[in-house]
């Protein structure tokens, strides 16, 4: 959990790349990604962003139903934007309800934003020598499909037209059995 005043993150400020890599997060069951809102608020003029997070077994999902209301949130951060972010990537999106609000704010609000990537099994297509991908568990590989279709069900269509979206799914090739 993060619970550093806005006093603290003047530093960030001038900070133009920002990479966060989340392990474990079991540890912390209820820790909400909307909270990020608040570090890229600090960030005005962050360009890329990146969230990696390892969450290997279906355990390691954060709980919470991703269509719920969040309206108080939207209406906590309405006139925050990111006018200079251009590029984000999240390595491991789980079908987290928090995380999906985090990428609606980032859609709502970044009108610079030209590059979204979401990948939903942190290093499925990160191959070693005979090009296989790491492997994945099977709670891993069903929290990865899930996730495929919350991002396809309430991520896809707020891209605007103007950012290129690409949604790395399980490798078909490497992952066909689990089925």
């Amino acid at each position: 959990m993060i619970a550093t005043p806005m006093k603290k993150l003047n530093k960030f400020r001038r900070l133009k790349y920002l990479e966060i890599q989340l392990h474990t997060p079991r540890r912390c069951p209820d820790f909400d990604f909307y909270s990020l809102v608040s570090i890229l608020n600090a960030c005005p003029v962050l360009a890329t962003f990146i969230l990696r997070l390892e969450m290997r077994d279906a355990d390691d999902a954060i709980p919470g139903d991703p269509h719920g209301d969040s309206s108080q949130r939207k209406t906590h951060m309405r006139g925050q934007g990111h006018g200079k972010l251009k590029n984000v990537l999240v390595r491991g999106f789980p079908s987290a309800k928090g995380l999906v609000e985090l990428t609606s704010h980032i859609l709502e609000t970044a009108a610079s934003l030209k590059r979204l990537v979401l990948e939903t099994a942190y290093g499925c297509h990160t191959r070693d020598c005979i090009g296989i991908c790491s492997p994945l568990t099977r709670k891993a590989l069903l929290e990865a499909r899930k996730a495929v279709g919350v991002i396809k069900t309430y991520v896809e269509g707020k891209v605007p037209s103007t950012v290129k979206f690409k949604l790395i799914e399980p490798c078909a090739k490497c992952h066909a059995d689990h089925a």
